[in-house]
């Protein structure tokens, strides 16, 4: 027995520490001899990503349950999960064409384009818009082809496009969709002219419009009415008196009144001569509704009405 008192000691004092650890670790009650509250378990640990889990589970900390963080912090960091993929019948993002270009060619305007790789293949059509100028949008229609010809009436302006991939919503779908805008400008130049062959008897003035070659006219024009079928209206008229400078030759002759040859081809002396003409000045408006101011010379013997 003298043996094992030492070991009996030592369990002993093992004992009362332990039971004085459990007392302390126990929570004081509160006053009034109230039983305390039953201690607060963490969540459970929040997978990141997989079937039934919501957008606000998958920025949660997957090790503690721990607030989510904020939208902007998240987006910031990358942790927002990908968009939901499309559901049935939905259509597919489209991109915009690539490569847009214009030119100008006799006419008009010519848009060509390429489709997007990423785009379908098929089924996939092309929505065109124009400003011209100024002026509001103008819906050029739809097409399938990668390109389209333009054929603008007004010159003198700058033409602002916008082409738009799309595609038309199947059986089922809600509604069709449409790619962002692929955009080019080109300025038209002015190539038509005006000239003037004559007055009429009523006031008004004879007008021919030439553009790339093709004659439209001659065209009776009055005031406030349009011209022929150009699409252009004359908004004034005034007819005045003037004088030009005509050039024209004139024979050479010697002291002896010869006729001086020279390479053995007559000689002739250019200067120029004072003319008394007519002059129109008129003020045009186009089909896009710009207004032109020109000066045209009648032709030689050309008079006013009534004289």
């Amino acid at each position: 027995m003298a043996r094992l008192a030492p070991a009996l000691t030592v369990l002993a004092v093992l004992a009362a520490a332990a039971a004085l650890a459990a007392v302390s670790l126990r929570p004081f009650p509160p006053p009034g001899g109230a039983q305390p509250p039953a201690p607060q378990e963490l969540p459970p640990p929040v997978p990141a990503g997989g079937p039934g889990v919501r957008p606000q589970d998958w920025l949660a900390s997957w090790e503690t349950g721990a607030p989510r963080l904020p939208a902007a912090a998240a987006a910031a960091f990358g942790l927002r999960p990908p968009p939901p993929a499309p559901g049935p019948g939905a259509l597919p993002p489209l991109q915009p064409p690539a490569e847009l270009r214009a030119a100008v060619e006799d006419g008009g305007i010519r848009l060509r384009w390429l489709p997007d790789p990423a785009n379908p293949a098929e089924e996939v059509r092309y929505r065109l818009t124009r400003w011209a100028g100024e002026g509001a949008a103008e819906e050029l229609g739809d097409t399938g082809e990668l390109q389209y010809f333009d054929p603008v009436r007004c010159e003198g302006l700058t033409y602002h496009y916008r082409v738009r991939a799309r595609m038309d919503a199947p059986a089922g779908a809600p509604t069709a969709t449409e790619s962002a805008p692929a955009a080019v400008s080109l300025e038209f130049p002015a190539s038509g002219q005006w000239s003037a062959e004559g007055l009429g008897a009523d006031g008004g003035i004879v007008l021919v419009y030439e553009r790339h070659g093709r004659r439209s006219g001659p065209h009776p024009a009055h005031l406030g009415q349009a011209v022929g079928d150009t699409g252009w209206f004359l908004e004034s008229l005034a007819v005045m008196d003037t004088e030009v400078r005509i050039p024209t030759t004139i024979p050479r002759f010697d002291a002896l009144g010869r006729r001086v040859i020279i390479g053995a081809l007559p000689a002739s002396r250019s200067r120029e001569v004072n003319q008394q003409r007519l002059l129109a000045t008129i003020r045009l408006t186009d089909p896009c509704g710009t207004s032109w101011n020109l000066e045209l010379l009648l032709p030689e013997g050309t008079a006013r009405p009534g004289q």
